[in-house]
């Protein structure tokens, strides 16, 4: 049996070594504005749904960020980053984030894999919450970009998840994270995990989001922190 040291060096097959340059945070880094399907597998998963298909096209709604974009050796986020990671590992099978400008919403599309499990064949409550997690995090980054959120990386204060349905292994589902309200430098939002736009429910919840207080020397000259594509993920 291999050693503890071994398994963790190992690297998957379909995981592209990234660039020096990308190793690192950059302030003029930002999501690549994609067309529906850029960089991503034209034969995934989430290609062959109608649904997906018909929220893709609908009015305002911009692709983001694909499966294949977060696993390309361009990848504007971090090796760490824990959506590339479980894609490399094979715990989803497929990405994708879309926005919602008009709607001021993200949606989160993915394809489950069967290794994600608490209850046998039935997605951990703990994978759940990180979609939404991550879904409200998203949607933090994407009007911090449209100026509508005050400038600098917002962390989570605080996430409520009700868990509505069991969810099977293997699923895709959208999750949907929309603002609620602004005072200050706290964001509310709510989020819904489904199996489609407005279909069964298998979690919804809400969440407190805090931006960071600027540093003084910046408040003073009215310069905002620098903020990089992979900040998203901070929230």
């Amino acid at each position: 049996m291999p050693a503890m040291a071994e398994l963790r060096s190992e690297q998957p097959s379909n995981v592209q070594q990234i660039s020096p340059l990308r190793q690192q945070k950059s302030a003029d880094v930002a999501w690549p504005r994609l067309e529906p399907g850029a960089n991503d597998a034209q034969d995934g998963p989430l290609a062959q749904l109608d649904w997906a298909a018909e929220l893709r096209a609908a009015p305002g709604m911009e692709a983001v960020l694909g499966a294949g974009a977060l696993l390309s050796p361009d990848a504007v986020v971090p090796p760490d980053n824990l959506f590339r990671t479980f894609l490399a590992y094979g715990l989803f099978r497929d990405l994708a984030y879309l926005y919602d400008r008009p709607g001021q919403a993200v949606h989160t599309l993915i394809a489950l894999g069967s290794s994600v499990c608490g209850h046998p064949g039935l997605v951990h409550g703990g994978i759940s919450a990180t979609i939404c997690d991550e879904t409200l995090g998203a949607l933090a980054y994407m009007l911090k970009r449209d100026g509508a959120l005050p400038a600098g990386p917002a962390f989570t204060a605080r996430l409520e998840v009700d868990y509505k349905k069991p969810l099977p292994a293997g699923s895709e589902v959208c999750c949907t994270a929309r603002l609620i309200s602004v005072e200050g430098r706290k964001i509310w939002a709510s989020v819904q995990l489904a199996d489609k736009p407005d279909g069964t429910v298998f979690a919804a919840g809400k969440a407190l989001f805090v931006t960071a207080r600027q540093p003084a020397a910046q408040a003073q000259d009215g310069k905002a922190p620098s903020e990089s594509a992979a900040d998203v993920h901070t929230a």
